[in-house]
């Protein structure tokens, strides 16, 4: 989940909102839960919620108010969910998890990181689902985001019942 800086506080709580929406989805479906806050490539931090353990209100309140400051990567904290996918797949044999990137920015990968990034999907069998919050051009066909998502929406407003019905029904 990316969060922007003072600026974009309304992104920032658009995001967190879809994220904590996201995580009591998880809780009631008995699934686990992995969110992973990041900015910059260097700003990373990972919160598990296992869906056979309470969740510790303490640790759901960090993980919706931590802000790591500003920047975009998506290689990293991407990396950081499919090494997630992979232990869960080495521990369990489960595969075809999900993955959903919030973010209002978009930025580059690397070549050779993508093809990795496509390798392990495809053993995995995960799918990745693309939030776009405030920013429409970062949905836009042919983006960075779109080339690494099977699903991919743009929103402006989750008050939009119909709006907010499509993301989560998705997921």
């Amino acid at each position: 989940m990316y969060e922007e800086g003072p600026n974009g506080i309304t992104r920032e709580a658009w995001a967190k909102a879809c994220a904590l929406a996201l995580l009591d989805q998880a809780r009631h479906a008995h699934r686990d839960f992995v969110g992973i806050l990041f900015s910059a490539a260097d700003k990373l931090q990972v919160f598990r919620f296992p869906a056979d353990e309470p969740p510790d209100i303490t640790r759901v309140l960090e993980f919706a108010e931590t802000f790591l400051g500003g920047g975009t990567s998506y290689q990293r904290p991407l990396s950081a969910a499919a090494e997630v996918l992979q232990q869960e797949f080495n521990d369990t044999a489960r595969s075809r998890g999900d993955i959903v990137m919030i973010t209002d920015d978009d930025c580059g990968v690397t070549e050779q990181w993508m093809r990795h990034w496509k390798a392990t999907k495809h053993q995995l069998g995960f799918r990745v689902f693309g939030v776009a919050v405030g920013a429409p051009r970062v949905a836009e066909a042919d983006s960075v985001l779109d080339a690494l998502c099977d699903n991919l929406r743009s929103i402006e407003d989750l008050t939009d019942i119909h709006t907010a019905a499509d993301l989560f029904r998705l997921v």
